[in-house]
C-alpha cells in the first residue's frame, strides 16, 4: 500500500477516533520500536518539538483528523533522525528551533547524509520567520506552518499535501531513471548497430553475399521496432502521472475562497500551489522533450538501416556510364527543389567516353552534393539571382574522372573540414549527418574518393569527386 493510499484510508476513517494511537517517546527512555500489530493502512506521523505541551497539542489535533494514524513523538532532532532511520515514517512535523539542531540541519542530515529524501517534512516556525521557512523549503521541506496561526484542518491539509508532493517527486524520479536507462540502452544499441552494419556490408561486398546482409539488417530493424514500442510505453507512463490530479486540486483550491482566502496565510498557500503546478508541468515537459529526442535518434537509425539495405541489394550492378547524362539526370531529380529560375547552374563538361561503374552509387553521390549546395545557398541572404552552383567534369590522362561541384553558399569552417564525412556530423540545421558519410563510403567502395574544400564561412564550398576510369 502506497503512502497516499494510507493517507486516504486514514482520512476516510475519521468516524472512528477510538482507533487512533498516540505513542510518545518519553525523554529519558530509549526510542520505541514500531508496533507489530499496526494495520497495513496505518498512517505513521512523527511530531518533533522540544516543548512537551506543544507536542501533545499537535498530536491531539492530528489524531482528530487522521483516525487510523500512529503518532511518534521526539523532543530532539537526533531522536527524530533515529526514528526516521529505524521506522517507516510517512510524514514529519518538526519545529524549526530544536534544543540540539535547527530545521535546516535536520533536513540536510535526513536527505543528504541519510539518503531519506522521500520522507515528507512540514516545518513549524514562529511569527515573523517566513524567510526561515522559505530557506527550509528550498532545502527540501514540503510545506511550513506558523505556530499559533493554524487550525486543525490547515494542519491536516499541510500534512496531506506534503505527502502528495513527495509522491509526485518519487514518480518523476522513477521516470527520469527509466529514461536514462533507455537512453543508455539506445546509445549502446546504436554503437552495436553501426559496427554490425559496417561488418555485414563489408562482408557482403567482398563475398557477394548481399542477400545475407539484407536478411540480417531486416532482423535488426525488427529489434529497433521493439525498442520504439518500449519508448512509447514510457511516454504514455510519463504523460499519465498524477500531475493532472494536482491541477484539478489547484482549481478546486482557487474556488474555495472561504475560509482559506481570508486566512492570513491562505492566499500565500494558494499562490504556492499554483507555482508548484507550474514547476511540475515544466518537469513533465522536459521528460516529454527527452522522449522526443530518443524517438528522433531511433528514426535516424531506421533511416540508416534502410539506406544500407538498399546498398546491399541493387547497388552492385556495374553498368556503362555516360557521365554527362548521369549528371543531367541528377540535376533533374532536384530540379523542383533547386528553384531553377533563381539558382543558376553552370555546367563545364569536358567530353568523356562511357566507362564502367556502379551507376546508382555514383548518381547517389552527385545528387547528394547538388542537394547540399542548394541547401547551403538557401542560408545566404544575398539576391537569389547571384546564387550559383558550378559543375565541372574532367578526364585526367585517360585514367581518372574528376568532378567538381562548387557553390558560393555558406561554406565550411576550417575546423569542420576534417569531420565533414564523419557519421552523424552535420553543419546544417535539422541535418542528420548521414548523406556525406554514405557518399564517402560509396566512393571508397568504387575505388575512388571525395574531398571537401572551403575558405571558411560565407566563402562557398567545393567538393571534388575522383573515380578510376574502367573501360573494356
Amino acid at each position: 500500500m502506497t503512502l497516499l493510499d494510507r493517507r486516504s484510508l486514514a482520512l476516510n476513517a475519521g468516524h472512528q477516533p477510538q482507533t487512533s494511537k498516540a505513542m510518545p517517546i518519553p525523554d529519558p527512555a530509549p526510542i520505541s520500536e514500531p508496533d507489530q500489530g499496526e494495520e497495513q493502512g496505518t498512517l505513521r506521523l512523527l511530531v518533533v518539538d522540544g516543548n512537551r505541551v506543544s507536542r501533545k497539542v499537535y498530536s491531539k489535533l492530528l489524531m482528530k483528523q487522521f483516525s487510523t494514524c500512529v503518532i511518534r513523538e521526539a523532543d530532539t532532532g537526533a531522536k527524530a533522525l533515529d526514528l526516521c532511520r529505524t521506522e517507516p515514517i510517512d510524514c514529519v512535523l518538526i519545529d524549526y528551533h530544536l534544543p540540539d539542531i535547527k530545521g535546516l540541519k535536520f533536513l540536510d542530515e535526513l536527505k543528504n547524509k541519510m539518503q531519506l529524501g522521500f520522507i515528507p517534512v512540514v516545518i513549524l516556525t514562529g511569527q515573523g520567520d517566513e524567510m526561515t521557512a522559505v530557506e527550509a523549503m528550498k532545502s527540501g521541506a514540503q510545506d511550513y506552518l506558523v505556530k499559533g496561526t493554524f487550525s486543525q484542518k490547515l494542519l491536516a491539509q499541510a500534512i496531506t499535501n506534503a505527502m502528495e508532493k513527495v509522491e509526485l517527486l518519487r514518480e518523476l524520479e522513477e521516470k527520469r531513471i527509466d529514461l536514462e536507462r533507455t537512453n543508455l540502452e539506445l546509445r549502446s544499441t546504436n554503437v552495436r548497430l553501426r559496427e554490425t552494419q559496417r561488418q555485414l556490408i563489408d562482408a557482403a561486398h567482398k563475398a557477394g553475399m548481399a542477400e545475407i546482409a539484407t536478411g540480417v539488417l531486416h532482423n535488426i530493424g525488427n529489434i529497433l521496432n521493439s525498442i520504439t514500442i518500449s519508448v512509447g510505453v514510457i511516454h504514455e507512463t510519463v504523460t499519465e502521472t498524477k500531475l493532472k490530479g494536482l491541477k484539478r486540486a489547484n482549481e478546486m483550491l482557487k474556488t474555495v475562497q472561504e475560509p482559506i482566502g481570508t486566512h492570513p496565510k491562505g492566499k500565500q498557500l494558494i499562490a504556492y500551489y499554483e507555482r508548484l503546478e507550474t514547476i511540475r508541468e515544466e518537469d513533465a515537459h522536459k521528460l516529454e522533450a527527452e522522449l522526443k529526442t530518443l524517438m528522433e535518434k531511433i528514426q535516424m537509425i531506421t533511416d540508416d538501416i534502410s539506406a544500407q539495405r538498399g546498398y546491399a541489394t541493387s547497388e552492385f550492378l556495374v553498368e556503362d556510364v555516360d557521365i554527362h547524362e548521369l549528371i543531367e539526370h541528377s540535376i533533374k531529380l532536384k530540379q523542383s527543389s533547386l528553384d531553377a529560375p533563381q539558382i543558376r547552374i553552370v555546367k563545364d563538361f569536358e567530353e568523356v567516353a562511357p566507362f564502367a561503374a556502379v551507376k546508382i552509387k555514383l548518381m547517389h553521390v552527385i545528387t547528394n552534393l547538388v542537394k547540399n549546395s542548394r541547401e547551403s545557398l538557401q542560408q545566404m541572404s544575398f539576391p537569389e539571382d547571384e546564387k550559383e552552383i558550378r559543375i565541372e567534369v574532367r578526364e585526367l590522362d585517360g585514367k581518372e574522372l574528376n568532378i567538381r561541384i562548387s557553390d558560393n553558399g555558406r561554406g565550411i569552417e576550417a575546423a569542420d573540414l576534417g569531420k565533414i564525412f564523419n557519421y552523424g556530423f552535420t553543419t546544417k540545421p535539422g541535418g542528420n549527418g548521414i548523406g556525406l558519410h554514405v557518399a564517402a563510403n560509396a566512393m571508397t567502395e568504387m575505388g575512388g574518393s571525395i574531398k571537401a574544400f572551403s575558405e571558411g564561412l560565407d566563402h562557398g564550398a567545393e567538393f571534388v569527386v575522383s573515380l578510376p576510369l574502367n573501360r573494356n
